[in-house]
C-alpha cells in the first residue's frame, strides 16, 4: 500500500507533463495552390548625366521591362501547371503534394514561432518564410522574393 502512494502520485506527474500543451501548427490540413509571383526586377545604370549615361539609363530601362516579361511570362506558365495542386500538411512532419497525375511526399518543419517552413525531399532542402497563415489564406515567400499564395481546402 505504501508503494502505490508514492508511485501514484509520480505516476500522475508524468502523465501531467507528458501530455502537456501541444504546440499549434496552423498547416495542419490541405491547401490548394492558387497563385505564384515573383519578385519585380530592377536595372539600374550609374547615375552619369553624359551621353553615355544617358544611353545607359535607357538600356537599363529596356532591360528591366524584359526581364520583368520573361519573369511574368515563366511564373504565368508555372502558375498554370500547379494551380489546382493541393498540399496536404499531415502531423507527422509529412506533407502530400498533389500535382496532375501524382502524388508526391515530403517532410516539413515548421519553426515553433510559425514563421519560417523548411520542406526536404530527396535530401534537399526548400525554406520559406511563411508571409501569412489563417484559417482561409497562406502565402509562402522564398529567400529570391517568390510568393506563393495557397487556400485552405475543407
Amino acid at each position: 500500500m505504501k508503494k502505490l502512494f508514492f508511485t501514484l502520485p509520480a505516476l500522475l506527474i508524468l502523465l501531467m507533463t507528458s501530455c502537456g500543451p501541444k504546440m499549434h501548427n496552423p498547416l495542419i490540413g490541405k491547401w490548394k495552390f492558387e497563385n505564384m509571383a515573383a519578385a519585380k526586377i530592377n536595372v539600374t545604370s550609374n547615375g552619369d548625366s553624359s551621353a553615355m549615361g544617358q544611353a545607359g539609363d535607357s538600356l537599363a530601362k529596356g532591360m528591366t521591362t524584359m526581364a520583368n516579361a520573361l519573369t511574368g511570362v515563366g511564373t504565368a506558365f508555372a502558375t498554370g501547371f500547379m494551380k489546382g495542386s493541393i498540399y496536404e500538411f499531415k502531423d507527422n512532419g509529412i506533407v502530400s503534394v498533389s500535382i496532375l497525375f501524382g502524388t508526391d511526399d515530403s517532410k516539413y518543419i515548421l519553426t515553433p514561432d510559425n514563421k519560417t517552413l523548411t520542406m526536404t525531399k530527396d535530401g534537399k532542402d526548400e525554406v520559406y518564410t511563411v508571409t501569412k497563415v489563417d484559417d482561409k489564406q497562406l502565402v509562402l515567400t522564398t529567400s529570391d522574393g517568390m510568393e506563393e499564395t495557397f487556400s485552405r481546402q475543407n
